[in-house]
């Protein structure tokens, strides 16, 4: 007969392996910020803007554009031909 402990284990989905890319940009720029709180976000650049400009007085378009880098003409080319 299994323990409820083991049950419970069974029935939670599995633990990611760490914080998204943007998560550990945002990290490594803010390194005060909650973890737990940016794991929350789900990658979504838009909802780490918004968790971000709570702590600093950036606004969420410069704290996007600092996460989120752009795309190069160079590597627009090697990538799309």
């Amino acid at each position: 007969m299994s323990s409820p402990r083991q049950a419970i284990a069974r029935s939670r989905p599995p633990r990611t392996a760490g914080p998204s890319p943007l998560a550990r940009r945002a990290l490594a720029i803010w390194p005060r910020l909650d973890p737990r709180a940016l794991a929350r976000c789900a990658d979504n650049p838009t909802s780490l803007a918004a968790h971000v400009a709570r702590r600093t007085n950036l606004p969420l378009e410069t704290i996007r554009a600092i996460l989120v880098p752009p795309v190069g003409e160079a590597e627009g080319q090697l990538w799309f031909g």
